[in-house]
């Protein structure tokens, strides 16, 4: 269907204001509420008491770097970057998300070791043109299967323990 332009009426969209209004005050106390939680740790307490007094629940992560998501929390860059400015120990946040507000403690830092990537570079390089021409020569396999039209006769592969199923 097609509708003309026109002004919803108040009834229509009240429910989504109110929607939409209740989950802002919602954020705005969460973001006070932590706030004050930040404070208390500053003051000596733990992440994990601050947690049990707001009933809210610790979740610890992978490691995770610059670019991507955050194992478990999904791809909140405003996070990353946070986290990535802060200290072993250092406390941030409060941080909105669509999913909520957090606090969070950075427990680990790894930082880039030129020396371990030096010592991995010709691995990690031979590892690459390995699973490259690897691709590449089954690419070329496969196209010249098709252009000489190769079919294969199904029983002596499986009496040979060859699956017909597996390219290669």
């Amino acid at each position: 269907d097609i509708h003309p332009v026109r002004m919803p009426q108040m009834a229509e969209v009240e429910p989504r204001v109110r929607a939409t209004v209740a989950r802002q005050k919602m954020q705005q106390e969460a973001m006070r509420r932590l706030t004050e939680a930040r404070r208390e740790i500053a003051q000596g307490k733990t992440l994990d008491q601050v947690a049990a007094e707001l009933g809210a629940e610790v979740k610890e992560t992978s490691e995770f770097g610059g670019q991507g998501a955050i194992p478990g929390l999904g791809n909140i860059p405003e996070l990353v970057k946070a986290a990535l400015s802060l200290q072993t120990g250092q406390v941030g946040g409060p941080i909105a998300d669509p999913q909520g507000t957090l606090l969070f403690q950075v427990t680990d830092r790894k930082g880039w070791d030129p020396k371990q990537y030096a010592a991995n570079r010709e691995q990690t390089r031979a590892t690459l043109v390995e699973e490259r021409l690897g691709r590449l020569e089954a690419a070329l396999i496969a196209q010249r299967r098709r252009e000489l039209n190769v079919t294969y006769d199904r029983q002596l592969l499986e009496q040979f323990g060859i699956n017909p199923e597996q390219p290669g």
